[in-house]
């Protein structure tokens, strides 16, 4: 018996912003913040000392803010380099069959044999697909069911 189902998607912000919704490993709390604290730290320590260090203070106090901020807008600046790639505002043909997985658009081409899969995970909104060049991220809004049930049994099998 043969498979294939193909789908059209948009690689558009709402896309993106589900990709890094599902798919970011978010650190949260303090200990995402551990890095600029410690940079703060550094620069109070290099103020306190000669005048000669005043300068690289000032470089190391701007580098902790720089570093905080980018873990706070993490999200909206994640999604903003993606909507400045080539690939932004294209149409995607995704293609899964017997073979594997298969993306197609202007500027990029992935096939994904199903011995190059490793794992899938199911997520609130889609699957991650775990795969020996990365991963990748399909939403349940272009992907049928029927598709991600077949999916998952070829990599049980």
């Amino acid at each position: 018996m043969t498979f294939k189902y193909t789908s059209e998607f948009l690689l558009d912000r709402a896309h993106f912003q589900e990709c890094y919704d599902e798919t970011a490993i978010v650190k949260k709390g303090i200990n995402a913040y551990y890095k600029s604290i410690f940079l703060f730290v550094l620069a109070l320590f290099a103020s306190s000392l000669a005048k000669e260090y005043k300068t690289a203070a000032l470089f190391i106090f701007a580098l902790s803010g720089i570093d905080a901020l980018s873990i706070y807008f993490a999200k909206a600046w994640w999604v903003w380099r993606q909507q400045l790639s080539r690939a932004a505002n294209n149409k995607v043909i995704l293609t899964v069959d017997d073979k594997g997985i298969a993306t197609s658009a202007v500027h990029q081409k992935l096939e994904l044999e199903w011995s190059s899969v490793k794992r899938i995970k199911r997520t609130a909104q889609g699957i991650i697909v775990y795969h020996k060049a990365g991963r990748s991220y399909l939403s349940s809004k272009y992907v049928s069911d029927e598709a991600i049930n077949f999916i998952e049994k070829q990599i049980k099998s």
